[in-house]
């Protein structure tokens, strides 16, 4: 923790017996990557909190992390094209995905095909403009979001997202959630999304809601 480092730092391959602890740690690299940890294997928590600033894209593309990755309190820059701030492609996750309390990205926050065990934590952050949240082919297993912290409409992309049920303070209701699939591009109408929500709010027993967001589907 409290890492200093100017340039590029690479951990492709790691194998990890505990945690991989960035606390506080402020890695710049502008236009490159910051951390590179492709394919690691972290037994226990990756820490990218309490005061964690990157300059450059962080990356843990296929890398098995087997509790949670918390990124609480810390900051994640990188928006030149071609760049992620964040890139957790088929990432596999076995504990949670914290992003709350003071988190902020300026970037894409890429998820694609993540495997997250428990929970997906985006509470309690204000967005920049230009976050993006892909979490197109993730899996995860309970979503814990609150309205305020979503990206701006165009910014979120949720084809083939699924996920097995919401947290209960977490929006579960039909307006809300379909003003939430409304962030998504216009520029290709998608039906998954309406779906897998339906399918989530029945589970709930939120019959009417599921019948809105099918409606919701038609008129769309």
């Amino acid at each position: 923790s409290n890492i200093t480092a100017n340039g590029q730092i690479f951990l492709t391959g790691i194998n990890i017996g505990l945690n991989l602890d960035c606390d506080g740690a402020q890695l710049e690299s502008p236009n490159g990557f910051a951390i590179i940890c492709d394919e690691a294997t972290i037994a226990g928590s990756v820490y990218l909190c309490n005061g964690f600033k990157s300059d450059g894209e962080v990356r843990f593309k296929d890398a098995k992390i087997g509790a949670d990755l918390e990124c609480d309190n810390g900051q994640f820059t990188e928006t030149n094209a071609g760049h992620f701030a964040m890139n957790l492609l088929e990432a596999e996750i076995r504990g949670s995905v914290v992003l709350w309390t003071n988190f902020f990205a300026a970037g894409n926050l890429d998820f694609k095909g993540a495997n997250v065990g428990h929970y997906f934590f985006l509470n309690g952050i204000k967005p920049s403009d230009n976050m993006i949240l892909d979490l197109r082919s993730a899996k995860i297993g309970c979503l814990f979001d609150d309205g305020k912290s979503w990206p701006k409409a165009g910014n979120l992309f949720l084809d083939n997202f699924t996920y097995n049920e919401f947290y209960n303070v977490a929006p579960t209701d039909s307006k809300s959630r379909i003003e939430w699939l409304h962030r998504q591009p216009t520029n290709q109408f998608l039906p998954q999304p309406y779906e897998q929500l339906a399918l989530v709010f029945r589970k709930m027993g939120h019959q009417d809601d599921a019948a809105e967001v099918m409606i919701a589907k038609n008129q769309d």
